[in-house]
């Protein structure tokens, strides 16, 4: 569960931020994990959590190598620099705020903490600066991203002032 890697720089990965996915074993994990490997993200620990059924499981990846499941647990997960939760809302609500006060950069992507306050909704490409200093980062939901990634240019040329979306999502996130 605890990778070091060499970087594609060369040298061990040692200054790189310690990487927790908790849902790893979900649609959203998975398709983390999948981006995180892709663009070769360096890290000095890569830390699968799941449920205490899919503890030990053995992932293969690319980048990252061999990784093995770990059941989740808080005291493990502070010692993270950073988390991504591919969690559903309830244990976004009990364990994200937490994790955030102890030093852990969080960010949520259940709906958890997409309109509260103090708690930045970040797009990177679009408001990442929105996010400086912040310990929970909320995500907003992959249709508004999508859109908005789509939307971004048109405004700042524009400045739009309205847009009626419609949207047809599959009943889960798994397509």
């Amino acid at each position: 569960s605890i990778f070091t890697r060499k970087s594609s720089m060369g040298g061990m990965s040692k200054n790189a931020p310690k990487i927790g996915i908790v849902g790893a074993t979900g649609a959203v994990g998975e398709e983390i994990l999948k981006v995180l490997g892709t663009r070769e993200v360096p890290c000095s620990e890569l830390c699968l959590f799941a449920s205490e059924k899919s503890q030990g499981k053995i992932i293969r990846d690319d980048f990252y190598g061999t990784l093995k499941m770990e059941a989740f647990s808080f005291d493990r997960a502070c010692h993270m620099d950073i988390l991504l939760l591919a969690v559903g809302g309830d244990f976004s609500l009990e364990w994200a705020e937490k994790l955030s006060e102890k030093g852990v950069i969080v960010i949520d992507n259940s709906s958890a903490f997409r309109m509260k306050d103090g708690v930045p909704l970040i797009i990177p490409e679009i408001n990442m600066k929105s996010g400086k200093g912040k310990k929970l980062i909320a995500n907003p939901n992959c249709t508004t991203a999508i859109a908005l990634m789509a939307l971004w240019p048109i405004h700042k040329k524009y400045k739009i002032k309205r847009a009626i979306i419609s949207t047809y999502q599959a009943a889960s996130g798994a397509g």
